[in-house]
């Protein structure tokens, strides 16, 4: 019972890792569209990196 459990709690993880990633990367990429509006005239090229991307 013990192997089985190590093997499967590595890949729990690593999904959630990676669904947590893509969450927060949509979450920055929503965020940067709301705010390209204001931050367009101050920082237009580190604007167009972070949408770039995301």
């Amino acid at each position: 019972m013990p192997v089985p459990g190590q093997r499967h709690a590595p890949q729990l993880s690593a999904s959630t890792a990676i669904s947590g990633l893509l969450f927060v990367v949509q979450a920055l990429g929503a965020v940067s569209r709301v705010w390209s509006g204001r931050w367009t005239d101050s920082r237009g090229g580190w604007h167009r990196r972070t949408l770039v991307i995301a």
